[in-house]
């Protein structure tokens, strides 16, 4: 097997529940794994099971600090669960579609979640209130990301305009296109100058 860290969400048979699996594999550069493991040089994953979403899991990710991973799902949450025991610590209730996508903030104190309601949300991770809604897009909001300094998000999705949020006041600085098609995934350079975007076309 690869070393590599996973996230994955099981749809059960029945559609009506979902368990979601973190599944940790050390890196050849990690200090993870117990003793006995690397003494004699094997790899033991570490698996943790939990009931939770109640539709398929669209995105995962893990916050800045390691301890706290978040999920976005067809059933129109955010859940933020504790990765040493697995089990849920809350979840963010507000989206009335599927969520697309769930990142931290560099700080890790807030999330960004996008979703087909066409918004963008972002929530505090201590109090799981939400701070402010992102409204503007025409279409399903796909992908968000932050700017490194967590100042400002950048969102884009189905009505193929790439958007710039300021983070505290929630007001929209700027918008690019309509690019030429519906829009999947995008990334922010380290500058914050660039945007690559995934299209369906």
């Amino acid at each position: 097997m690869e070393n590599r860290r996973a996230l994955w969400g099981i749809t059960g048979g029945s559609g009506l529940w979902i368990v979601f699996f973190l599944f940790l594999v050390p890196s050849p550069c990690s200090a993870l794994g117990t003793e006995s493991e690397k003494r004699d040089g094997s790899i033991r994953p570490v698996l943790t099971a939990q009931l939770g979403h109640s539709g398929p899991v669209y995105d995962a990710s893990f916050s800045p600090n390691g301890r706290f991973v978040v999920t976005a799902s067809q059933d129109h949450y955010v859940i933020l669960w504790d990765v040493a025991t697995g089990r849920e610590i809350r979840r963010f209730e507000m989206h009335t579609f599927n969520v697309n996508g769930a990142r931290f903030s560099p700080e890790g104190t807030r999330i960004l979640s996008v979703s087909g309601d066409k918004t963008a949300r972002i929530w505090d991770v201590e109090t799981g209130a939400e701070i402010c809604t992102l409204e503007g897009h025409e279409s399903f909001v796909t992908c968000g990301t932050w700017s490194r300094d967590g100042r400002s998000v950048v969102t884009s999705g189905w009505d193929r305009s790439v958007r710039t949020w300021d983070a505290e006041s929630c007001e929209q600085l700027a918008q690019i296109g309509p690019v030429v098609e519906k829009v999947n995934d995008l990334a922010l350079s380290r500058d914050g100058k660039r945007v690559l975007l995934g299209t369906y076309g």
